[in-house]
């Protein structure tokens, strides 16, 4: 979990300095870099969904949950 927060604050770091980028180039799509970190952090916001449902489910159910993701 403590990896996952870390991930999330660096992401959210590279998203602070994209938007600075984005205002001091003339780079005609800037707005790449923003998009692409904000899909990273929606991408672990999946993988944190993920993991609380694989931590509250039974072994089992546990390889059902993962085998739909795969």
């Amino acid at each position: 979990m403590k990896r996952l927060r870390t991930l999330e604050e660096e992401l959210q770091n590279f998203i602070k300095d994209a938007c600075e980028y984005q205002d001091n180039t003339f780079h005609s799509h800037p707005e790449y870099y923003i998009e692409y970190f904000e899909m990273r952090l929606e991408q672990l916001g999946i993988l944190h969904n993920l993991r609380q449902k694989i931590k509250k489910d039974t072994p089992y159910a546990r390889f059902y949950t993962i085998s739909l993701w795969i």
